[in-house]
């Protein structure tokens, strides 16, 4: 009979080897930590963040207190701006907005996915109303409240997901799978018109949500250089060249072992917006 242990030997050693080389790649990558502050211009009134008009399940919806639109919402100490969605992307500007993200450039602590991520509507408000998720997350929404909600979702037929239903009181809708994409999306709820939100999905973990004084921070980010995406639902984007609209983004250098401060340009309503 012919013995295998030679190749069987062999084949353990390739694949220990593949496992060093895949090792020493991960411990010859750096990681380092992105930060910044998102602000309001300086030089100009801060928004109106003006209170919705309730006509729908008032007694459920106004429980808590007033409803705020929440398009823009500006610390008045600070000017920070809440809500501002940051992400990393390629810095070249033939890839920067493609999704593709080499898996390599996963810090090892976070290759693992969440598993899901919930969105709940107790008082007539989407909780978060700013929804960004990894690409494989679940998405879920319930309703918490005692009364029916609904959730409209059109993000393209290509893409998805388009979903408009119901959400009856203690209830949770299917779980939804979300693609990742360049520019988020808008969801809503159409019993309570002024419930709103934003979604987008990364095949990466390099993405936050500004807090309310405008600050946001991203951790164990690759070692090189990337542009740094930033999007406010009542901005766009934050441009590299204005005279190029898809030249989105600020070009940073993220260093092994270091904090890389970004300086935000800073945002400021459109004129033609209407509170």
């Amino acid at each position: 009979m012919r013995s295998t242990t030679r190749g069987g030997g062999a084949a353990i050693l390739a694949v220990l080897a593949l496992l060093w080389a895949a090792s020493l790649a991960s411990a010859q990558q750096g990681w380092g930590t992105v930060k910044g502050t998102v602000k309001y211009d300086a030089k100009a009134d801060l928004p109106a963040n003006p209170e919705v008009t309730v006509t729908t399940d008032k007694a459920v919806c106004l429980a808590m207190g007033k409803i705020r639109r929440d398009r823009w919402v500006v610390d008045t100490k600070t000017r920070g701006v809440k809500n501002v969605i940051v992400w990393l992307s390629p810095a070249s500007l033939s890839a920067h907005q493609k999704m593709d993200w080499d898996p390599k450039l996963i810090h090892p602590d976070l290759k693992a996915v969440p598993k899901k991520m919930v969105v709940d509507q107790p008082v007539c408000t989407f909780m978060p109303r700013i929804i960004v998720l990894r690409e494989g997350t679940e998405l879920i929404f319930k309703n918490s409240a005692k009364v029916t909600h609904n959730v409209s979702i059109d993000g393209g037929k290509v893409l998805g997901p388009q979903i408009n239903q119901t959400i009856p009181p203690g209830k949770e809708l299917d779980a939804l799978k979300v693609k990742s994409r360049f520019i988020p999306f808008e969801y809503k709820c159409t019993i309570h018109p002024w419930m709103k939100g934003w979604i987008n999905s990364y095949k990466h973990p390099y993405f936050a949500v500004t807090n309310e004084k405008g600050e946001f921070i991203i951790e164990k980010a690759p070692a090189d250089n990337y542009r740094l995406q930033v999007w406010h639902e009542g901005y766009g984007f934050v441009q590299k060249d204005e005279n190029r609209t898809v030249d989105r983004g600020i070009t940073i250098v993220i260093k092994n072992d270091a904090t890389t401060e970004v300086k935000v340009p800073p945002l400021i309503k459109d004129a033609d917006e209407k509170d």
